[in-house]
C-alpha cells in the first residue's frame, strides 16, 4: 500500500468553509485545527470549553473516505485541509485525484514524509516507520531540557510509593502544558511512555515538585530515544493480537488498579492504553477481569 499527501483548499474561495462539515455524508468526524498547517494540536489541559468547528453546506463536493474497486481498497484520510491517499493500485488514486480537482484546488505533495507532526519513512522492507523527533525536540527546548542528561526508563518502578518532596507547585500551568504535550506524543507514536504519562496526568490539578521532577524524567527519556520509531510492517496475515495486564492495587492512595492493553495488527502496533480502573478490585483476578473487559471492547472496534 502506498501513501500520497495532498493539500486541499476550496476552488471557489469565499463560498463555504473548506475546513468543516463534520456532518457531510461519508466523511470522518474531524476536529478543528487552529495551529499551523500540517501540525495537529496537542491536548490543551487548561481549556475548559471547546468551540465547535464551523460547518459547510458543500456536502455534495466531498469524496468518501474509502472505496473499493476491482477488489482493491483506497482510503482518504482527512484532517482539515490535509489529505492522505492510501491505495493499493495507483490507477485508483489517480481517479480520486481527478474527482478532487473537479471541486477543489489541490496540491500533490508526493509520497508522504511528514503529516500532522509525524515523520514518516518507508523502509526497505516496505514497512512504514513513524516518529515525532521534531515535536519532541521542540518540547525539550521549550522546557529547558535540551541539554538534560538522558535516562533509560520513563519512570521508576517505585513512583507510586515514593514520598519525596510533595511540596505543591505554586503554579500548575507549566505542568499542564508539559503533560499535554507528553499525552499527544504518547497517544500518536510512543506507547512506551503511555503508563508514565497516564500516572502524571492525574496530578494536573494539584501537582507537587515530585510530580514535576517525574515529568522531567519522561522528557529526559525521550531525549535519549528521540529517534525511536513505531513500525507498521507490510504483511498479509491480517491477524489481530491483543495483550492485557493489570497492576493490582498499585496506587496506595486509593488502592485502585491500573489496566494496560496493547493490540498488534498485521505485525504492527495499532492501539495501546494505560488507564486507572474506576472500581477497587478485591483481588488480582478481579483486576485482570476488569482489564480484559475493557480490552475486549477495544478489540471489537477493530
Amino acid at each position: 500500500m502506498e501513501f500520497i499527501e495532498v493539500d486541499l483548499s476550496a476552488s471557489d474561495s469565499g463560498e463555504g468553509d473548506p475546513k468543516a462539515s463534520k456532518e457531510d455524508e461519508g466523511v470522518a468526524d474531524v476536529p478543528e485545527n487552529n495551529s499551523k498547517t500540517g501540525d495537529m494540536e496537542e491536548p490543551n489541559l487548561e481549556a475548559t470549553e471547546q468551540q465547535e468547528p464551523r460547518r459547510s453546506e458543500r456536502a455534495t463536493k466531498r469524496v468518501p473516505p474509502a472505496r473499493q474497486k476491482g477488489g482493491r481498497w483506497t482510503y482518504v484520510l482527512v484532517y482539515v485541509d490535509d489529505l492522505v491517499l492510501c491505495y493499493e493500485q495507483e490507477r485508483n488514486s489517480t481517479e480520486i485525484m481527478l474527482k478532487l480537482r473537479q471541486n477543489f484546488e489541490i496540491k500533490d505533495l508526493g509520497p508522504i514524509s511528514h503529516y500532522l507532526s509525524i515523520q514518516v519513512k518507508k523502509g526497505k522492507d516496505e514497512s512504514f516507520l513513524l516518529k515525532q523527533r521534531q515535536k519532541i525536540e521542540e518540547m525539550l527546548q521549550e522546557f529547558g531540557m535540551a541539554e538534560a542528561k538522558q535516562v533509560n526508563t520513563p519512570m521508576t518502578t517505585d513512583h507510586l510509593k515514593g514520598q519525596d518532596d510533595n511540596t505543591p507547585l505554586p503554579d500548575n500551568q507549566q505542568y499542564q502544558r508539559a503533560v499535554g504535550k507528553l499525552l499527544f506524543i504518547a497517544t500518536v507514536t510512543r506507547p512506551d511512555i503511555a503508563a508514565a504519562v497516564g500516572i502524571l496526568s492525574k496530578k494536573v490539578a494539584n501537582p507537587s515538585q515530585r510530580d514535576w521532577n517525574r515529568v522531567k524524567r519522561v522528557m529526559r527519556y525521550l531525549k535519549g530515544t528521540v529517534d525511536a520509531r513505531l513500525k507498521l510492517p507490510r504483511g498479509t496475515s491480517m491477524e489481530l493480537i491483543g495483550f492485557v495486564d493489570a497492576d493490582w492495587a498499585g496506587d496506595e492512595s486509593d488502592h485502585k488498579s491500573t489496566s494496560g492493553s496493547l493490540f498488534i495488527y498485521n505485525g504492527g502496533t495499532i492501539s495501546w492504553a494505560s488507564k486507572k480502573q474506576v472500581v477497587v478490585a478485591m483481588s488480582s483476578t478481579e483486576a485482570e477481569y476488569v482489564t480484559a473487559d475493557s480490552a475486549c471492547q477495544e478489540a471489537i472496534t477493530h
